[in-house]
């Protein structure tokens, strides 16, 4: 027989609620203050983009920004229906918790879709900086691709488990969306350094351009491939947890954060440029000047990437 707790004790807490509170509710809440926080960042940008940086922009580009921002927006959303149904509606239902709001589920294609967005334009501009070679660009498209396709699965499969818990028909499908972000990141990153390094050439003002390009590349790379691979990481180690959850949805938030940080960097980068020139990078069929043709691309930086659409047979324009 158990003895008495002593007058005046705190009672002990069950273990379950010790759990939900501590690896599902508490990763769940920091993660949707930090990556919130993003999200304000992320709005601050779209807003100077718009009212600043976007007046020469093809439509296609303003479009493609704000329909971002619509994700973006939609994803905040069902993080805020998540937790409010799981701390709120379902107060002191520990055992709610366990099974996990509709809208966490939900949340978890729109991240990746926007995620998906952000690739394909990135695959898109490797598609022109590598003078058209299509090969690694539908590679990153299909894996990006093939992500979003396991996510749909995952949350399919998942919606039909009553709570959070290491099934065997979930794992392989979340392991390999989670695996295929990452490969898609750091194809990326790679492809982007590799075609701007390949770009140098004997001007020094070009050069300076490229070097530019490639830090930014290298940087804002590197946050995407980390926290993809802290995501996975930590989805490996614990996945009756939410501590992974943390680390995906700031994941999201970086995404639409980094791509706008880069369409609002091109003037700054430009100023760092000798006076807003534009700085022409010869493509690899330049030929000496003894009357030959040259073939060039002008290109504007827009931190770790340069956009450029074609215009002329001659060459490519800035956008």
């Amino acid at each position: 027989m158990s003895a008495a707790a002593p007058p005046g004790a705190a009672p002990q807490v069950p273990a379950v609620i010790i759990h939900a509170l501590n690896n599902l509710l508490g990763p769940w809440f920091i993660g949707i203050m930090i990556s919130s926080v993003i999200f304000g960042v992320t709005c601050l940008q779209m807003y100077l983009y718009f009212s600043k940086f976007s007046a020469k922009d093809p439509v296609f580009l303003k479009v493609f920004v704000a329909f971002l921002l619509a994700i973006e927006v939609l994803h905040v959303v069902l993080l805020g229906v998540s937790y409010y149904t799981a701390s709120i509606t379902n107060f002191g239902n520990f055992v709610e918790i366990f099974l996990g709001p509709w809208s966490l589920r939900a949340q978890i294609v729109i991240g990746v879709f926007l995620g998906t967005m952000v690739q394909m334009f990135y695959a898109y501009r490797i598609y022109v900086l590598s003078h058209k070679s299509p090969w690694l660009s539908i590679v990153i498209i299909l894996t990006s691709i093939a992500a979003l396709v396991c996510t749909i699965i995952y949350t399919y499969k998942a919606s039909l488990i009553e709570k959070f818990d290491n099934n065997a028909e979930v794992v392989p499908w979340s392991t390999s969306s989670l695996s295929l972000e990452v490969a898609c990141d750091i194809m990326i990153t790679i492809g982007m350094v590799t075609n701007l390094w390949n770009g140098r050439t004997e001007f020094s003002k070009t050069n300076r351009a490229l070097h530019i390009l490639i830090t930014y590349t290298i940087n804002t790379g590197a946050l995407t491939m980390v926290f993809a691979a802290l995501t996975l990481i930590f989805w490996l180690a614990s996945k009756t947890t939410l501590i992974y959850a943390l680390f995906f949805f700031i994941l999201v938030r970086l995404y639409g954060c980094s791509f706008m940080s880069i369409l609002n960097s091109r003037d700054y980068v430009r100023k760092q440029l000798n006076n807003h020139q534009m700085v022409t990078i010869p493509s690899n069929s330049t030929r000496t000047a003894h009357g030959s043709e040259a073939e060039t691309k002008n290109i504007e930086t827009y931190g770790t990437l340069a956009f450029a659409t074609p215009s002329h047979p001659s060459g490519f324009n800035a956008v």
